[in-house]
């Protein structure tokens, strides 16, 4: 974990606008861990995270238990948004590997939502069964369409008042 933390670092070292933070998104303002073994065909890059585990957080992912000492703060967008004073968005590239049902869920999602534009996403349905419902909920309630598809990514797009 460390070595990727610091790899992240050296990846936007030439990029003086942006800060790696050491933190997961989530639905709330809570800590996260690292759960062990989050799919079939499991990359070593890719991993989930997870509140405690218990026995409906297991039914709803095919994640296992925590990794000992893999235990990270966690933030909602809105919290990001406010801590970094980014009063709008004009993009939200997600990528959270399943991590979308918490944070599409979340009473506070339609908050950051109202202030985003355009929302790309790649959906993880395999690791969460449901989420793809959630979240186009979510994006219908904010006032996003669909808007395209590319690759791996559906990109939703706010109809802006003239």
């Amino acid at each position: 974990w460390y070595q990727r933390r610091v790899h992240g670092q050296r990846n936007v070292a030439q990029l003086p606008r942006v800060r790696p933070l050491h933190a997961a998104v989530w639905g709330t303002a809570s800590n996260v861990s690292i759960l062990a073994g989050s799919r079939r065909g499991y990359k070593e890059w890719q991993f989930q995270v997870g509140e405690q585990a218990t026995p409906a957080a297991t039914r709803r992912s095919h994640a296992g238990p925590p990794v000992p000492g893999m235990t990270i703060p966690a933030m909602t967008v809105g919290q990001l948004m406010r801590k970094h004073n980014f009063p709008h968005l004009d993009l939200a590239k997600i990528d959270i590997e399943g991590a979308e049902l918490e944070v599409f869920q979340a009473p506070s999602a339609l908050e950051w939502l109202a202030n985003t534009s355009m929302v790309v996403l790649e959906l993880h349905e395999d690791m969460k069964p449901g989420a793809t419902a959630a979240v186009t909920r979510t994006l219908a309630r904010s006032g996003h369409k669909p808007y395209a598809k590319v690759g791996e990514y559906k990109i939703w797009r706010k109809q802006l008042s003239v």
